[in-house]
């Protein structure tokens, strides 16, 4: 009875076999077709998220992830990150806030350890070299809020400069020392960094290939009392407004004429819970008409 079972079997046994073979024109993964013609890359793309203030994710074509200027706690909450690298460009808690770090991440912290001084870093992670600029915090050379570190982003088909809290136009000096970039972020909201009449005349020094991101202004949420981005944006040519946090860049194509000024949103601008007392913010201003009471500790300012 077996044998007789394999025999009647054995007729389609080839189709089988023919039916389980790959197609002549369907190459194997990783073969190139047979014509020997690659099937399209997809563009590379950088995409650029904001969550308020200074505080910017860059997902790189490299497929580097980095945190910049991780925030404390502004008036709104902040997600769980998990970068590849985080850089700080000085240690004020709404810039330096490792704590929403959870990942292994490098830690490129811009000043030295006495605060006085910008380090010069030069690193290299996944092919993007991440170096620095030593700057101020104010229009003052520093004697009123110390070093600020510019970190620039360079990957093989483009760059990226952060400016931190820049607190003053960049001389020429200081805008050859940062190079040509494709894409500038640059705070906006004035008080603690340039204001938006500044920050138009250092996009002007600095002359982005491709697009400038306002960062560091007031949006729904925020507690620190700054300028929102108007001014900066008022006037301006080629703005455009998104709705939301994040936008990408498409590395493919050739740098347009003019540079792009991209004004973004950050998704968790909503307001949150009471921070908790050593938040370390700024008091709300009191009511008309009262005098306000003295402070309950001596916390430095959060700027």
């Amino acid at each position: 009875m077996i044998a007789r079972a394999s025999r009647s079997l054995s007729p389609a046994l080839p189709l089988l076999l023919l039916a389980l073979l790959p197609a002549a024109d369907a190459p194997a993964p990783g073969r190139k077709p047979a014509d020997g013609v690659e099937a399209p890359k997809p563009p590379a793309r950088l995409r650029i998220v904001w969550h308020g203030q200074a505080c910017v994710e860059v997902f790189t074509p490299e497929g580097l992830c980095v945190l910049m200027d991780p925030a404390g706690n502004i008036g709104f909450p902040l997600p769980d990150f998990r970068p590849d690298a985080v850089t700080v460009s000085h240690e004020h808690f709404d810039h330096a806030n490792l704590e929403i770090v959870k990942s292994k991440a490098k830690i490129l912290r811009g000043l030295s350890d006495d605060k006085k001084s910008c380090r010069a870093i030069d690193e290299a992670l996944k092919g993007v070299r991440i170096t620095t600029v030593s700057a101020f915090h104010d229009d003052k050379e520093g004697k009123a809020r110390g070093p600020n570190a510019i970190f620039v982003l360079r990957g093989a088909t483009w760059s990226l400069a952060h400016l931190g809290d820049l607190g003053d136009v960049p001389s020429p000096e200081l805008a050859k020392k940062i190079g040509g970039v494709d894409i500038l972020l640059v705070p906006v909201g004035g008080k603690y960094t340039i204001d938006g009449a500044k920050a138009k005349e250092t996009v002007e020094r600095l002359k982005p290939r491709r697009a400038v991101i306002p960062m560091h202004y007031k949006v729904p949420g925020l507690r620190i009392e700054i300028a929102d981005a108007e001014a900066f944006l008022k006037d301006q040519k080629n703005v455009r407004r998104l709705e939301g946090a994040s936008v990408e860049i498409d590395l493919s194509a050739p740098p347009p004429n003019e540079f792009e000024i991209v004004a973004l949103k950050p998704a968790e601008a909503k307001p949150s819970p009471a921070p908790p007392p050593d938040a370390n913010l700024p008091p709300p201003p009191p009511p008309p008409g009262k005098t306000p009471a003295p402070p309950a500790d001596k916390s430095p300012s959060p700027k």
